[in-house]
């Protein structure tokens, strides 16, 4: 069940059921064994008993969406915009109205979380980490500082948990930065705050004076 203002999508009820003061069971679910919910900014995450994700909502930042209908103008269109205002609606390429399953995991998620524009789910029996979304303040994870390539529409896996052979059991997100529990219970943190080591933003790094949780 959800209840509030969804504009952007992200009660997941269809176009057209933006806002509801009461609680409105969402459709999709109906069948489903729902475990865990989510919400960023304005998309928001379901994660079910199969381990399986689904989001809707608002899939890019204000400024990707700018970024990306940028770099497809032609020299017509731009031409065309300096002679017209255009609104600012967003397409339906960067609006989900409805939850759709998230693709491009490869095992069964355990946990997820979100930040105001961006994912991250672990998966179930590797600990494996994949995270989708913006990337301006290196949240994703993939050691690179915000550009359009950098930015993923669909989850992909961090490859140094991985290489380092790091089972994550637990993570969360902040507006423009990440942290996670190691099974050993060391904290790594990545993203918009200057927190664990002190180095690059833009790589993982272990939270220094934090490095083992769960432990007496």
């Amino acid at each position: 069940f959800v209840c509030g203002i969804g504009t952007k999508g992200e009660l997941g009820l269809g176009e057209k059921i933006l806002s509801s003061t009461v609680p409105v069971r969402v459709e999709t679910f109906k069948d489903k064994n729902i475990i865990q919910v989510v919400f960023g900014e304005h998309h928001s995450l379901v994660l079910d008993s199969l381990g399986i994700v689904y989001q809707s909502g608002q899939i890019l930042a204000p400024d990707q969406i700018l970024d990306e209908r940028d770099q497809n103008k032609t020299l017509q269109q731009e031409q065309q915009e300096e002679e017209e205002d255009e609104d600012m609606d967003l397409t339906e390429e960067e609006l989900r109205y409805e939850f759709e399953q998230v693709k491009n995991i490869e095992e069964e998620i355990s946990q997820i979380s979100a930040g105001s524009f961006h994912s991250t789910a672990i998966t179930k029996h590797r600990g494996e980490v994949y995270t989708w979304g913006s990337n301006q303040n290196g949240q994703l994870g993939y050691g690179t500082h915000y550009s359009l390539d950098s930015f993923k529409k669909h989850p992909a896996r961090i490859d140094f948990f991985t290489r380092h052979r790091i089972k994550i059991v637990s993570i969360d997100c902040g507006k423009g930065h990440t942290m996670c529990i190691s099974k050993p219970g060391k904290i790594y943190a990545w993203g918009g705050l200057h927190i664990g080591s002190g180095s690059s933003r833009y790589r993982i790094n272990v939270c220094l004076g934090l490095e083992q949780v769960g432990r007496s």
